[in-house]
């Protein structure tokens, strides 16, 4: 069925009126972007430079009008049925933890606990309060956690899971995009 919906999507071609927000200017096209196609499903953008592609697809997550942009490497022959648009690396910060949690063994066990851990930060605000921040890949169509919960010795510590620039999510459910709060 989802390929059905893909093929049928890939048809449908946005109106003068649905293009503008998302047409490149003569600035874009001047530093090297070309597009190459626009459809209600994607939009297609070549970069000439490596390292404007590289910034773009490592940066983000990218939203558009409070939803989330998940982009994807293109290369010739690829097929956009077969691409799977379902992971995205955010950056979460883990909050309410007593003091003596702070440390790098715990930063350790956190990024432990997330299995696509890419990195773990700890962080200071101006206020003195401490947070960790882990980066790491997350299935967007899945629920997301709210919590997470390790031990340390004979210690429970639980803390509470913020995620950085997230567009609607679902308060009840956990799932991104239906908007119930």
């Amino acid at each position: 069925m989802d390929a059905t919906i893909i093929k049928s999507l890939l048809k449908c071609k946005l109106s003068k009126t649905e293009l503008k927000p998302i047409q490149l200017v003569e600035e874009d096209l001047a530093k090297g972007i070309i597009e190459c196609e626009l459809s209600a499903y994607a939009k297609v953008i070549f970069l000439k430079e490596s390292f404007e592609k590289k910034r773009i697809m490592e940066t983000g997550p990218w939203c558009f009008d409070n939803h989330l942009m998940v982009m994807h490497d293109w290369a010739r022959g690829l097929d956009p049925v077969t691409i799977a648009f379902d992971k995205r690396t955010f950056w979460i910060q883990v909050r309410g933890l007593k003091p003596d949690f702070f440390t790098w063994e715990v930063a350790s066990k956190m990024g432990d606990a997330f299995p696509s851990c890419e990195d773990v930060e700890l962080r200071r605000e101006k206020g003195g309060s401490r947070f960790f921040r882990i980066k790491f890949g997350v299935n967007v169509l899945e629920p997301l956690r709210i919590l997470i919960q390790f031990q340390i010795d004979d210690k429970t510590a639980i803390g509470y899971l913020a995620y950085e620039r997230f567009p609607n999510p679902c308060f009840k459910c956990g799932r991104m995009g239906n908007l119930i709060r």
